[in-house]
């Protein structure tokens, strides 16, 4: 039976994962607590600039782990794709389109906002 794209997908990261445990414990450890302070649509271009001025003399051998970290991030609810796709800076990205995320609290945070905006609109409405 022929596989599908997304079992092709999930079959291909696990590889990397397990290919790279260390790296992606680490990494998953770390990406955890980014994604849930970041408070602004990022991409893994914005996550490794990050990284990198926490951790300088770090060396990740396999760049692909970082995408296995955010699928799992993803699997997990932690954070959910924008719909948009950024630009890479990175010059060994040749230009080539990034998934931007948005992390689960930050997400919250903004509908808690249009609630509270909202209900701030209809109290002045209600008073003229």
């Amino acid at each position: 039976m022929k596989k599908s794209n997304r079992q092709l997908t999930d079959e291909a990261i696990e590889k990397v994962r397990e290919g790279n445990k260390a790296d992606y414990n680490f990494l998953y450890q770390f990406a955890s607590k980014w994604v849930a302070t970041t408070f602004k649509p990022f991409t893994t271009d914005d996550f490794k600039i990050d990284l990198f001025k926490q951790y300088k003399s770090i060396e990740i051998e396999e760049p692909r782990v970082i995408g296995a970290v955010f699928n799992e991030l993803a699997k997990q609810g932690f954070i959910k794709p924008t719909g948009r796709f950024i630009t890479s800076k990175e010059s060994t990205c040749h230009s080539r389109p990034k998934r931007e995320w948005i992390s689960k609290a930050y997400s919250e945070k903004q509908s808690e906002n249009r609630k509270t905006k909202s209900e701030s609109e209809q109290v002045t409405l209600n008073l003229f």
